[in-house]
């Protein structure tokens, strides 16, 4: 079963209902209003990130941030079984509640049922490795189509099933003696160049209006405290 993020809100925080939101906003400042319109404006699904089997959930949420930090809105997670992911706001610092998080951990085979998912929505999957032979780094990668990079477990790396399944490999370009970056660092350095070659090309990667209008409403919730009090006391007006 893959779970994602917003399974677990109330539907009032997704169904839109333009009455709802007029009286939400009533509580928020019009510089708040604007900051989300803005944000939404540098959104992409045109890239995304996957974590494969952390042992370190703190590296988990590092990549969550970075995803959210560049506008990256959906992150996949591969968990392992029996650990689930929490929020932990020291590392994320907030990124989860404007990320939308698949997780796998609960499927059959997580890392297949992360790739067949992506592939079936378009994406390219790729695999990172510092020591295997790679097809690309990330001035080279292609992003004529979305992908997704997989990040594999600290230490061990990339599991084979992930290889066997992927489209390609991509590498950081590294002139040290130390073998890799740190699992959390490596997701930005290949986020920051992917993602900018993406925004300067000429690749339709912006979200559509209707698409910016349903994720707005799901964040004027996030942008206000007690979000079921209010729902509640607009409710009671409606009777």
């Amino acid at each position: 079963m893959i779970v994602k993020s917003t399974d677990l809100y109330p539907r009032f925080r997704l169904e839109k209902n333009l009455d709802l939101q007029a009286y939400v906003e009533s509580f928020m400042t019009s510089s708040r209003i604007q900051n989300l319109k803005n944000v939404l404006e540098y959104r992409m699904r045109h890239m995304c990130l996957v974590a494969e089997n952390f042992i370190d959930e703190f590296n988990v949420h590092a990549m969550i941030r970075t995803s959210e930090c560049f506008g990256l809105q959906d992150f996949h997670n591969i968990g392992q079984k029996n650990v689930l992911m929490k929020k932990n706001k020291s590392v994320n610092r907030g990124a989860f509640q404007w990320t939308h998080i698949y997780d796998y951990t609960d499927c059959p085979d997580p890392t297949l049922s992360c790739i067949e998912h992506l592939k079936s929505g378009g994406y390219r999957v790729f695999a990172t490795s510092s020591h295997l032979n790679s097809n690309y780094t990330p001035e080279s990668i292609p992003i004529d189509r979305p992908l997704a990079l997989i990040l594999g477990k600290e230490h061990e790396g990339i599991s084979d099933l992930a290889l066997k399944h992927c489209d390609g490999l991509v590498s950081i370009p590294m002139y040290g003696f130390t073998e890799s970056f740190n699992v959390s660092v490596a997701a930005s350095l290949l986020t920051q160049t992917i993602v900018e070659r993406i925004r300067k090309s000429d690749i339709q990667w912006q979200f559509s209006e209707a698409e910016k209008e349903n994720l707005y409403y799901e964040w004027i919730w996030n942008s206000i405290k007690y979000p079921d009090k209010l729902y509640y006391e607009w409710s009671a007006m409606k009777l």
